[in-house]
Formats: structure tokens, sequence, C-alpha cells
């Protein structure tokens, strides 16, 4: 086998990587298959060689081999031939063929590849940091990192079933060894009827809760971010409707138990204000950030928290809520288009970084138009693309503030609705879909199961539940 005249154990010149890789898939077509996971004809810096490797990929596309012949035909027959250095550079590569290195020259042309995009975009994130908002270059900086990783990451997605199959049984074992210890498989929801449905918020999930105003949707998410902090999850709010203080306003009510009517009106007594402080040192210590920004995207939330997940900071999101992230404004998109573009870059943070990311949405009118003012997934404001993405989707109601005083139950038959929170599971991609009964305080900064007595009862899946009706 002729071998290359370099010395292949120390940085050979990249031209000659090039010629080399070429002369390599020439001579023997089957490397082809492995070798284009690596390369691709943007990482040539010679136009000829681009062009050569080009045509290669065209004939093998078409399924034919890349011979020297081959070549030279389809390049005569699709572009000027001396674009490619000419029939006779083609022939002569030959000389520079060593199959034993092929996937070290690909990997070299690689690396020099992203050397020279990267440093391209710090040249422009220079030019950034001198003209624009610190906190836009910073967001361009984590973008630039990320695109890098995902470059140097050139390994296949594809696994043999084998291999899934064992992950698979291992994770079956976790859930089961949680199970026998009376945990939540996956991350609580501080609610031990939705804890049975859901077996916890689980890594790549979108879970989206939903209601109409007045439901409690801040305060479900409030419950279900201090329920996941205290079992040691670091949680991540983007609070986009309420400032940050506020939301500390009524996590402080919420833990201390103290009269909101009086904390609001500045009324608290001395033990109140012992509770507080109390209350204040309890969540003091859980690992909870807050983003209270008013304005802010997708990609603005992306960046933040792969960099807090970086630091061992962020092991569940909620955003609060999806009406007011804001989307590029393109003429002619619409709102539709920008709440699926949304939704779908939230699924895809949850599988990136391997954590739940919990979504709330507004639900459409028309549910107060009809008899009950019973929610379902139509009622999602551009639902199809929320629904598509979701894994999870739970509808929030309280039949008391739609002036319903009482309900028939199928387990604990006529009940009043005083203090009654619905949360119907809707969508679980993985489950059944029932409701949890859960109970609130009057100004719903206070959640609890519907009745504490039942928290021991087994939820037997197997058990005849009517759908979306209350467990």
């Amino acid at each position: 086998m002729n071998q290359v005249a370099v010395d292949t154990s120390v940085n050979i010149p990249t031209d000659i990587n090039e010629q080399a890789l070429l002369a390599a898939l020439i001579q023997s077509p089957e490397y082809y298959n492995g070798l284009a996971q690596i390369v691709s004809a943007e990482l040539f810096t010679n136009p000829a060689n681009a062009a050569i490797f080009a045509a290669i990929a065209e004939l093998n596309d078409r399924g034919h081999d890349a011979d020297q012949l081959t070549i030279i035909k389809h390049l005569r027959g699709n572009t000027d031939v001396t674009k490619a250095g000419g029939a006779r550079y083609i022939a002569m590569l030959s000389r520079y063929a060593s199959l034993d290195a092929a996937t070290n020259y690909a990997l070299s042309m690689r690396e020099e590849y992203i050397r020279r995009q990267v440093g391209m975009e710090l040249t422009k994130l220079q030019v950034s940091l001198a003209e624009d908002d610190l906190e836009d270059t910073i967001t361009a900086l984590n973008r630039l990192a990320d695109s890098v990783n995902a470059a140097v990451d050139i390994g296949s997605g594809v696994r043999h079933i084998r291999e899934i199959l064992s992950d698979a049984m291992q994770e079956a074992e976790r859930k089961h060894a949680a199970v026998a210890k009376g945990e939540t498989v996956g991350i609580t929801t501080g609610l031990t009827d939705l804890d049975r449905i859901t077996t916890g918020w689980k890594g790549s999930q979108l879970i989206v809760v939903a209601g109409r105003p007045s439901m409690g949707k801040s305060a479900v998410m409030l419950h279900f971010a201090k329920s996941a902090a205290k079992n040691g999850v670091p949680v991540c709010i983007y609070s986009l409707e309420m400032s940050d203080i506020s939301l500390a306003n009524r996590m402080l009510i919420a833990e201390s138990g103290v009269s909101a009517d009086k904390f609001r009106h500045a009324q608290m007594t001395e033990d109140d204000w012992a509770r507080l402080e109390r209350a204040n040192g309890a969540l003091s210590k859980l690992p909870i950030y807050v983003d209270g920004k008013a304005s802010v995207n997708m990609r603005y939330i992306r960046s933040n928290v792969i960099t807090k997940h970086r630091k061992g900071q962020c092991g569940i999101v909620f955003i609060d809520y999806m009406g007011l992230v804001e989307t590029a404004k393109v003429k002619g998109k619409s709102r539709e288009q920008e709440v699926a573009e949304i939704s779908r870059q939230a699924k895809l943070l949850a599988k990136e970084l391997d954590i739940p990311v919990v979504l709330l949405s507004q639900l459409n009118r028309e549910v107060e138009s009809r008899r009950g003012c019973v929610p379902t997934l139509a009622d999602l404001r551009e639902s199809g693309a929320i629904e598509q993405d979701a894994d999870i989707v739970a509808l929030l109601y309280r039949p008391e503030y739609y002036g319903i005083k009482t309900k028939s139950h199928p387990y604990f038959g006529e009940i009043s609705t005083e203090g009654v929170l619905e949360i119907d599971i809707a969508k679980q991609r993985d489950g059944a879909t029932l409701t949890a009964m859960v109970r609130h305080n009057e100004s719903m900064t206070e959640l609890m199961d519907y009745n504490a007595d039942r928290r021991t009862q087994a939820y037997n899946p197997d058990a005849h539940h009517e759908p979306n009706v209350p467990f």
C-alpha cells in the first residue's frame, strides 16, 4: 500500500490532510459511510478538494462507487472539472493514499475547521462586547460554547437495541427500589394523589400546567417548586408575571401560615413576625433561584438554564407563563406558530438537559361559556403544538369559583367544593389520565392533600377508575 510521504505522528498541514483523505476515499469507496459522519465539504480549505469531496458525496447518495473515472465524469457533467483541479490532479491524488490514517486525517480536518469557526465568532464577540449589551454578548458566548460542544461530539445517536434495553432495565430497577422504599420515582409534587398518578416529574418531561385566571396556576407552581427544593432538587423559576419580591412574599405567607390579608396590610402581630422569621430561615436554605425579568425569550431562558445546570443549580425549571414569553417578530407569523416555537424549545431544553420543564399556560375563554366551566385539552390556547410537545398536561379547575357548591365524588360521595382544587391530568404520555383532589386555603397560598388520612393508601393502576374524575 502506498503511504503518504509525511510523518503522521505530527500535525500535518491541512491541505495534505485533505489530499490524503480524498485519496483514501477514491482508493476504497467503502470508507465513505464511516468518514461521512466526521467530514463534510465545508471542512475543506482548498476549493478544489471541496469540489471533489462534494462529487464523492453526490455519487454515494446515488448509490455509485466514487473512483477516479466516475468522479471525473461526474464533475464534467455537473460543473467545470478545472474547479476541482482538473483530471490530472484527481489522478495524482492516489500517491497520498494511507487508509490506516484516514480517520486521523478526517479528525484533524474537523478540529482545524472548529478552530477557524471559533476564531471568527470570537472576533465578532469582541465587537459585540464593545458595542452591544453585555447580557446579549454573554448569551452569544454561551451559544458558541454549545455549538462547539455539539461540533466536537461526533458520536452517532444510533445504538444497538441491546444497549437501550440495558438502560431501560436499570431504570426499571431504580424505580422499583424507590417504590419499595416508599419514595416517589421522579421529583415529588408534594401532593400524595398527584404523585400516585404521575409518579413525580421526570427528566426530559415537558409539563404544561394550564387554567383560567384565578384557578391557582402560580400557587400550584410555587408548591411544586418548594416541594422539589425541600427534596434537594435545585429549582429555577422564570417569573414573567410576578416580580421576584411578590413571589417571595407568597412563599413566605405559605410557609409561615400568616394570614395573607394581615401580611398585605402590614398588620402582623409579634407571633406573626416570629413565624415569618422562621419561614424566612427555612426558605433561605432551599436551592431556589428566581429570575423576575418581565421580558425574556426562550433563547435567554435556555442560555440561563444551561449555565445554572452546569453549576449544579438547576434540576427542574418553572416558567410562569407561556403567554408572556417573547418570540421573534416575523411578518406573517401567526400566534399559533409563535406558541409552537415556545413549546418546542421548552421540550428540547427538557430533553437536552434531561430535566423536567414546567410551563404554565392560560386556557381559552370558551371554558366559561360551557356548563360547569370544566376545562378540556381543546381549551389550551393554540392547543395543537402544546398538546403535541407536552408529556403531561395538567388542567386546573375550582368548581367553587363558578358558584358550584357541591359535587358528587366517586370515592367520597357528595362533597363541598369549598377550598377544593382539581388537578386534571388530561394528558400523560406514559400513564393514566386521572384527577387529583387538592385542598387550598382562602388566599390560595397553601396547597395540601384533600384527605391526609389517605396518604398511606397504595395507588392501584389496575383499579377501575372513570377517566378524568377525581381520584
